[in-house]
């Protein structure tokens, strides 16, 4: 429990404590800027390099998806890859397709 003495002394002083400035790196957006990121990445499918050249900011590659996640309607994600067909999967496609193929052909001559 604080003294009640202590309590009147700093409300007839008013205020004694001032804002410090705050420590660590200075931000490189603004709000104007952050909202304008989620703008652009909520309006137009780009890319987070293609987003960072059309908003003209000079700021990190990471800023831009961390801008976009500070909006929670908005999920980050990248694409899966795939790995790439193989010769033996194409051919084995093809013939999946021809066999395919000639079984409608005839399900739709018998209609």
């Amino acid at each position: 429990m604080i003294p009640q003495r202590s309590v009147c002394r700093v409300l007839s002083r008013g205020c004694i404590y001032k804002d410090k400035r705050r420590s660590g790196r200075p931000r490189m957006t603004n709000k104007r800027d952050d909202l304008q990121i989620q703008r652009l990445a909520s309006t137009q499918q780009m890319t987070v390099p293609e987003n960072r050249l059309s908003s003209g900011l000079s700021v990190l590659k990471n800023t831009i998806p961390r801008r976009i996640l500070k909006k929670r309607a908005m999920v980050h994600c990248r694409k899966e890859k795939k790995p790439a067909l193989k010769p033996h999967h194409k051919s084995q496609r093809i013939l999946w397709a021809r066999i395919h193929m000639s079984s409608l052909t005839e399900v739709a001559s018998n209609q």
